[in-house]
Protein backbone atom coordinates (compact mmCIF):
# COMPACT_ATOMS: atom_id res chain seq x y z
CA UNK A 1 0.00 0.00 0.00
CA UNK A 2 1.52 3.34 -1.00
CA UNK A 3 0.33 6.99 -0.69
CA UNK A 4 1.63 9.32 -3.02
CA UNK A 5 1.43 12.50 -4.74
CA UNK A 6 3.42 11.49 -8.16
CA UNK A 7 1.42 12.04 -11.10
CA UNK A 8 -0.90 9.04 -12.05
CA UNK A 9 0.95 8.90 -15.42
CA UNK A 10 4.80 8.13 -14.05
CA UNK A 11 2.58 5.10 -11.66
CA UNK A 12 1.23 4.07 -14.98
CA UNK A 13 4.15 1.16 -15.16
CA UNK A 14 4.50 0.23 -11.51
CA UNK A 15 0.49 -0.13 -11.14
CA UNK A 16 0.82 -2.35 -14.54
CA UNK A 17 3.46 -4.27 -13.27
CA UNK A 18 1.83 -4.90 -9.87
CA UNK A 19 -1.89 -5.69 -11.94
CA UNK A 20 -0.10 -8.52 -13.66
CA UNK A 21 1.51 -10.24 -10.70
CA UNK A 22 -1.80 -9.87 -8.79
CA UNK A 23 -4.41 -10.97 -10.79
CA UNK A 24 -3.55 -14.32 -10.94
CA UNK A 25 -3.38 -14.29 -6.57
CA UNK A 26 -6.44 -12.35 -6.48
CA UNK A 27 -8.42 -14.75 -9.12
CA UNK A 28 -7.33 -17.70 -7.14
CA UNK A 29 -9.37 -16.32 -4.04
CA UNK A 30 -13.27 -17.35 -3.38
CA UNK A 31 -15.33 -15.48 -6.18
CA UNK A 32 -15.21 -11.27 -5.48
CA UNK A 33 -13.17 -11.39 -2.12
CA UNK A 34 -9.78 -10.54 -3.27
CA UNK A 35 -11.12 -7.46 -5.36
CA UNK A 36 -13.22 -6.75 -2.45
CA UNK A 37 -9.95 -5.96 -0.44
CA UNK A 38 -8.88 -3.65 -2.75
CA UNK A 39 -11.26 -2.32 -2.88
CA UNK A 40 -11.43 -1.61 1.01
CA UNK A 41 -8.35 0.23 1.03
CA UNK A 42 -9.31 2.92 -1.58
CA UNK A 43 -9.63 6.41 0.04
CA UNK A 44 -12.27 8.13 0.91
Amino acid sequence: LVVTDADPEVLRPLVAALRDWLAPRLEATPPGVGWLLLEDLRRV
